[in-house]
């Protein structure tokens, strides 16, 4: 080879030109290849986001839905609560009234009782005197009109005549060997609407209450 004559190449050097060429084109469709894939996944990754956006947004609504049923039941609850509370205390108000009734069912029957029994042992004790009705009267001597000559005393005395108190009535007249006999007055019975309707009448000893019935 000679300076200033043109080089001709040789053939190994043709063969490596080739080579080089065929793996530039390899490497370009490579590269195509490759910048499609990533053309690919970017748009794969921008629908996920999309999804991702939207059920973002359905957890946004779903959280929203929540509180306001969670405000719903703080109201039900305080519905429920004041419901509870007035039940109680209706409740409460109805066993106090029932025990109020029953007790004082329970006084104007021991009253009606003790009344009774007194009047029974009143009659038997002036019976069994009777005999000597004639001796007391003789001790009491001359008793006023609106006495009566008390012979189970020692000795015997003269002593006012017991006057009935209003919501008694008189059962036997004061005479002179025996005082004045009073009995309750049951204005329940006599009067059934003395207290009006839905209202219950409770007869005590001299008296009665007008109790209202609750629902």
């Amino acid at each position: 080879m000679w300076n200033g004559e043109n080089e001709v190449p040789s053939e190994d050097a043709l063969i490596l030109q080739l080579h080089l060429a065929k793996g530039h084109e390899k490497f370009t469709e490579m590269l195509k290849s490759q910048q499609q894939i990533i053309v690919d996944l970017q748009q794969k990754l921008a629908e996920q986001q999309q999804i991702l956006v939207s059920q973002q947004r359905e957890i946004l609504e779903q959280q929203r839905k929540m509180y306001e049923q969670m405000d719903l039941i703080k109201v039900q609850y305080g519905m429920l609560f004041d419901t509870v509370k007035q039940m109680s205390f209706q409740s409460l108000q109805e066993d106090i009234q029932n025990y109020f009734e029953s007790h004082l069912q329970g006084l104007q029957n021991q009253v009606r009782n003790h009344l009774q029994k007194s009047y029974s042992v009143h009659k038997v004790e002036v019976d069994a005197k009777v005999i000597n009705v004639g001796e007391s009267l003789l001790d009491c001597g001359l008793c006023e009109s609106d006495e009566f000559c008390n012979f189970q005393k020692t000795p015997s005395q003269c002593e006012k005549c017991t006057l009935c108190p209003a919501g008694f009535f008189q059962m036997a007249e004061c005479s002179a060997n025996s005082d004045r006999i009073c009995q309750d007055r049951d204005e329940c019975t006599e009067s059934p609407s003395i207290c009006g309707e839905r209202i219950k009448c409770l007869n005590t000893p001299g008296k009665f209450y007008s109790l209202i019935i609750k629902e």
